[in-house]
């Protein structure tokens, strides 16, 4: 029979899990899970993405990418869009002739591999067989949220200069608001799906004049 650990040993458990709660209280603290959340955001606090309050039509020009160049070979998995504010990289699910174009963005990882990169590959696979070309953006800069939403503005523009003339926005979490910013200045946009999108910096969602689905969770 297992002797019940003695409280100095629990203790001992304690002190070492006590920098994971530390963390777990920090994130929270800045983040939705805090009931004091929206509160904070009101006062301006949000240390974890330091963003404008507000949306307006300024973000129109600013967040403009003006791209300038793009490098693909034929076929090619990974596009590379040369903007006016640095290398904007796609993985690139191309369609010969394609009616329609998808834009998918992740989390505030920003990269390839977020936690929904298993549900956008499949969108991307498996729209080449409905003419639907799809591209995987890979955020800059996913902690400065107006760079975020002129990298999808210009994976959009990118579909549009090889001749798409409809385009589906997709985001997730960060991606989610960054989409809605992004696709509310692009009229070639017909719809945006945010699954589980952050609520701070999607205030565009009144401005859009396309559908929307709003998702909670992952598939």
């Amino acid at each position: 029979m297992k002797s019940k650990p003695s409280k100095e040993q629990s203790r001992t458990v304690f002190t070492r899990l006590r920098p994971w709660y530390l963390l777990l209280f920090g994130m929270a603290l800045f983040y939705d899970a805090n009931p004091f959340y929206q509160t904070l955001l009101q006062q301006g606090i949000n240390l974890h993405l330091p963003i404008p309050k507000v949306m307006d039509e300024s973000w129109k020009e600013t967040s403009e990418p003006h791209i300038n160049e793009i490098f693909q070979a034929a076929g090619s998995r990974y596009v590379t869009l040369m903007s006016n504010r640095g290398a904007i990289k796609l993985r690139n699910y191309p369609v010969k002739n394609a009616k329609l174009g998808v834009v998918v963005a992740g989390g505030v990882s920003g990269a390839f591999w977020s936690p929904a990169r298993g549900l956008f590959h499949k969108l991307g696979t498996s729209g080449a067989s409905k003419s639907i070309h799809t591209v995987h953006l890979c955020f800059r800069h996913p902690t400065e949220f107006p760079e975020t939403v002129h990298d999808v503005r210009a994976a959009i523009q990118y579909l549009n200069s090889i001749g798409i003339k409809k385009v589906v926005v997709v985001g997730h979490s960060l991606g989610g608001a960054a989409a809605i910013g992004g696709a509310s200045f692009e009229p070639s946009v017909v719809g945006v799906v945010p699954m589980a999108s952050q609520p701070y910096g999607a205030e565009r969602i009144s401005s859009m004049k396309v559908r929307t689905l709003v998702m909670t969770g992952l598939l």
